[in-house]
């Protein structure tokens, strides 16, 4: 049956083999050739399909979509063939005269504009209050003796002093990361550089705003792991033990060493101040208790009082209570708590220490437990908002406590010398670490200025 079979015609040179038009494959080569006959151009892209039935599109002529909505097809996508179409730009918005109006781009400066001014009132009102302390600390001194009062100081004390601030630096950061371990542990390099940083804006800024410094600094909105919330919490729990331990350092030390030189009247009015201070962190760590332990009563409570005052109000304050009362379960478990307690002891007995040392480089004479109670009063004292660097309040109470126990004549000296030193080997060893860190690290200065806004959106 082989041989019955039809031979292949065979295709002449140059010709076309009869119904191969009809075929797909022919058919593609001869539309890519194109009509170089003909003269218009075949489509390049794509490739013809199977004969089938197609929905009837945009601009073939047969019955479907309105030309209203063709355009509005072919304005939403691009065309499937050539170059990908360019977006235009989006109009510029026009006022009702018709002419443009033109809007700048965003500048993230502009969002830190109120924080600056914000401090900026604050630097002011600060101010006022240091420089009054300061005519107060300043009255009736002796500028020459505190002069030479300075010049024979002792340089070995000096720089003594100098390395007990370090290790006071020390203390302080390895407690504030106990108080944070339940909610977050961090490594000692990022607490060092938060400390650092934080206390140094804790004595640049006015009014205590560096308070809130060293919670942004470790809060996820610079970067670091744990909620503002949480953070601020956490010096706020730091406060009230620092309160208490020095309210009570006062009263012991009093009971303990009898004033040298001052009146009743003077030892019954820093005795009383003493007792409200401490009476006053009593009461805050009993409602910080008490909050955390009926958290949410607490947030309901705060919402009933304040709504028929404002709704806003009522809301805002009872988000950022329940944040607050959040990071209030940081408080450390039984096994640290001990912990936390003894380097509080050791932090505040290495202060009165050091301040025992330099008031010996000054040749002052100032017994170690004299030296405590100056210490009381003057922690007291700069509980008071003032100006950058506590200038001011602080030399006032340092002379306060020293007028406990020190002569007229040497407190106007050698004492106002030794208030002006204690407060300047402060500043310069917090500030010098604090501007270390943040060049090692790149952090701008602007960006603390944030962190009290930032503390108030984080609750």
């Amino acid at each position: 049956m082989r041989h019955l079979r039809r031979p292949r015609a065979r295709t002449p040179a140059g010709g076309r083999r009869r119904g191969a038009a009809a075929r797909p494959g022919i058919a593609r080569r001869s539309l890519r050739a194109g009509t170089q006959e003909g003269g218009a151009a075949a489509p390049r892209c794509g490739a013809l399909r199977r004969r089938r039935e197609r929905p009837p599109r945009c601009g073939d002529g047969r019955a479907g979509p309105s030309q209203v909505d063709c355009d509005l097809g072919e304005a939403r996508r691009a065309p499937r063939c050539g170059p990908p179409a360019q977006r235009e730009p989006p109009a510029a918005p026009r006022r009702r005269g018709g002419s443009a109006v033109s809007r700048p781009p965003p500048d993230h400066r502009t969002a830190q504009r109120p924080a600056v001014r914000h401090v900026a009132l604050r630097f002011v009102a600060g101010s006022a209050v240091s420089l009054f302390f300061i005519w107060l600390a300043l009255r009736d001194k002796d500028l020459p003796g505190m002069w030479e009062a300075t010049r024979k100081a002792d340089l070995g004390g000096v720089l003594l002093y100098l390395g007990i601030l370090l290790v006071i630096h020390l203390l302080r950061t390895v407690r504030w990361g106990l108080l944070l371990e339940p909610v977050g542990r961090l490594d000692f390099a990022t607490l060092n550089r938060a400390s650092a940083i934080g206390f140094m804006a804790l004595l640049t800024l006015p009014l205590r705003l560096g308070e809130f410094a060293r919670p942004y600094l470790v809060s996820t909105r610079a970067g670091g792991p744990l909620r503002m919330s949480a953070a601020t919490a956490s010096v706020v729990l730091e406060r009230i033990i620092d309160g208490i331990t020095t309210a009570a350092l006062l009263l012991v030390s009093l009971l303990l060493v009898a004033p040298r030189v001052a009146g009743d009247a003077t030892l019954a009015y820093v005795r009383g101040w003493s007792w409200i201070i401490l009476g006053v962190f009593v009461a805050l760590l009993l409602l910080v208790f008490a909050l955390f332990m009926l958290r949410e009563r607490a947030v309901a409570a705060a919402s009933r009082l304040l709504s028929p005052l404002s709704p806003r109000l009522a809301s805002r304050v009872s988000e950022m209570l329940g944040h607050f009362i959040a990071g209030l379960r940081l408080a450390p478990h039984r096994g640290k708590l001990l912990l936390v307690v003894t380097l509080t002891a050791a932090y505040w007995g290495i202060n009165g220490l050091g301040m025992y040392l330099l008031a010996g480089a000054f040749h002052l004479e100032l017994g170690l437990l004299e030296s405590y109670a100056v210490l009381g009063v003057l922690i007291i004292g700069v509980m008071i908002p003032a100006g950058p660097g506590m200038l001011g309040t602080f030399q006032f109470f340092v002379l306060l406590g020293l007028s406990l126990f020190v002569e007229r004549p040497v407190l106007d000296s050698v004492g106002a010398a030794y208030a002006n030193a204690l407060w300047a080997l402060q500043f310069a060893q917090q500030v010098g670490l604090g501007l270390l860190f943040m060049l090692l690290g790149h952090q701008s200065f602007r960006t603390l200025l944030r962190a009290p806004e930032e503390a108030e959106e984080a609750g």
